[in-house]
């Protein structure tokens, strides 16, 4: 019963991802908008936006933005109804250099998407956005070498996507570090060819996804972040299995898929390991190395070698 239980808990966690929240189905210009209960709304175009019946989306959460300019994101912001209702907005690949002051009538948005806007003022975005009570930002494919110092104003802020940028320098994590909620960080593909030891004093995170980077090791330090349930850090340069993931406390699932890994070190089939899932398909394990670690791993709620 426990093991089904660990089962189910662990598949959960797989299929669960905190920023899928930002993508659900959205209602067009071409449905009911009239209709009372229209949540979210995708508006595509300029004309869209002036010719949209806004007025009448009294219980508006969500407003996704497509091939649409400031001037008519600033106006659409000025007539929404019920400003205090949205929580959610999605601002990508706009080619936004700042964001209207308007913005911050939207008293309790709390997940803001920002996706390829690489000439976005971040710092000026950030104090505009600082009286709001974020919780979520999606800064990916921003050409980011560095992460803005005034981010540590939001201290709601809880997940934090840095995914297709380069942050790499040490003095990122030392940012990070001063935002106390942080639970979910992604840094996929940011030309990390080392973790830096700060990454350990992230001691209230619970997801860390450090995939398609160039990390070859691990600091010790990782080993103290005792809340981290789930890892995903395939497609590195890893040629051992990092014996640091083992020893971290709270690690539930480990995927490092994709990578160079011809050996796992014994702590994996130990008490000392709290690893329970483990997903490394796509290495470099021989077949005699495969067959023996499936039956050390059995107590494992989900293994795959191949």
């Amino acid at each position: 019963m426990i093991r089904v239980l660990i089962i189910i808990l662990g598949l959960c966690i797989v299929s669960c991802s905190p920023y899928k929240t930002f993508y659900k189905k959205t209602y067009t210009a071409n449905d009911d908008l009239l209709n009372n209960k229209v949540y979210r709304i995708t508006i595509n175009s300029n004309d869209e936006a002036n010719s949209m019946p806004l007025a009448s989306l009294h219980k508006l959460a969500s407003i996704k933005f497509i091939n649409t300019s400031f001037k008519d994101i600033d106006n659409v912001f000025k007539k929404i109804p019920n400003p205090e209702k949205l929580k959610v907005l999605i601002l990508d690949s706009l080619g936004l250099k700042s964001l209207p002051n308007s913005i911050s009538r939207f008293k309790n948005l709390s997940q803001i998407a920002l996706n390829s806007n690489p000439e976005l003022d971040f710092d000026s975005t950030f104090k505009i956005l600082k009286d709001l009570p974020i919780v979520f930002f999606n800064l990916q494919d921003n050409k980011l070498t560095q992460i803005p110092e005034s981010i540590t104003e939001f201290n709601t802020l809880k997940d934090l996507n840095l995914s297709n940028n380069s942050i790499s320098k040490e003095e990122n994590f030392s940012t990070l570090t001063q935002l106390p909620k942080l639970t979910s960080l992604w840094l996929t593909n940011n030309n990390l060819k080392v973790l830096p030891k700060t990454i350990g004093a992230l001691s209230q995170l619970k997801n860390l996804y450090i995939e398609h980077n160039q990390l070859t090791n691990l600091p010790s330090e990782i080993s103290g972040m005792k809340k981290v349930w789930v890892v995903h850090a395939g497609h590195n340069l890893f040629e051992e299995l990092p014996p640091e993931f083992a020893t971290m406390k709270g690690l539930f699932l480990l995927h490092v898929n994709n990578c160079k890994i011809k050996s796992i070190p014994e702590i994996y089939s130990t008490k000392a390991s709290h690893v329970l899932g483990l997903i490394m398909d796509n290495n470099n394990l021989s077949d005699s190395e495969k067959a023996k670690w499936k039956k050390e791993m059995r107590h494992y709620f989900l293994l795959s070698l191949e």
